[in-house]
């Protein structure tokens, strides 16, 4: 009696997580959907493409990247995009896809800018804990050096990009995102997903932008 009460248990605690898990994303779905129509912002569902695009620029490990919950943002500089990618890992040994470990699901927000030419791959993101001040692409500031790695396959562009007034606007606005400029694109790892602060990055970004040197942009 005891073991059929203890296996009951088991599975009314089961199907009640797992009922409250899809309730919580219908919810979570129809409340970014309100959100998005009551601010003029589309809303798209979901885009692979986007979501192996991010994966390539960001050397996401895993599989089945796809990007959801895409919003259009108008910018200065075109539309923007604000969105939540998903993907899988394996927890154990084994090759990814395989049977071997636990599925796991990850996920992470990023946003989307289009830029008005084109740039080297550079990124710009937070120096480790650990990291060391010197050992990536410095500038004269010290103080920014120790706040910010900085790598690029052309440590030329990556030096007249990092003008005065961007350095400045960096520390002051940006030091918890990292920046990946690739060709004509810049993408931003934001962390978790929240729609309601989608809107705030495009005038950062709009604001950065200005503070780089036109002559940095290429028109290749």
């Amino acid at each position: 009696m005891n073991k059929t009460l203890a296996i009951g248990l088991f599975t009314f605690i089961f199907v009640s997580v797992g009922l409250y898990a899809v309730y919580f994303f219908i919810i979570s779905r129809y409340l970014r959907g309100r959100w998005a129509r009551n601010n003029g912002v589309q809303l798209i569902k979901s885009d692979r493409d986007l979501g192996r695009q991010t994966r390539d620029v960001f050397d996401l490990a895993g599989w089945d990247h796809c990007a959801y919950d895409v919003l259009i943002i108008p910018t200065n500089a075109g539309n923007a995009k604000y969105y939540e990618v998903r993907w899988f890992t394996r927890d154990s040994q084994g090759s990814l896809g395989s049977s071997e470990g636990r599925k796991v699901q990850h996920s992470k927000a990023y946003f989307y800018y289009p830029l008005p030419g084109f740039l080297p791959y550079i990124t710009i993101e937070p120096e480790r804990r650990f990291g060391r001040a010197n050992d990536d692409i410095n500038t004269e500031w010290q103080a920014f050096n120790k706040a910010f790695d900085v790598r690029s396959s052309d440590e030329q562009t990556a030096h007249a990009l990092l003008a005065g007034p961007v350095q400045e606007f960096l520390m002051d606005r940006m030091r918890d995102y990292r920046l990946t400029f690739t060709d004509d694109e810049l993408y931003l790892s934001v962390g978790r997903y929240k729609a309601k602060r989608s809107l705030a990055y495009g005038p950062v970004l709009d604001e950065f932008v200005s503070r780089v040197p036109a002559f940095v942009f290429s028109q290749e």
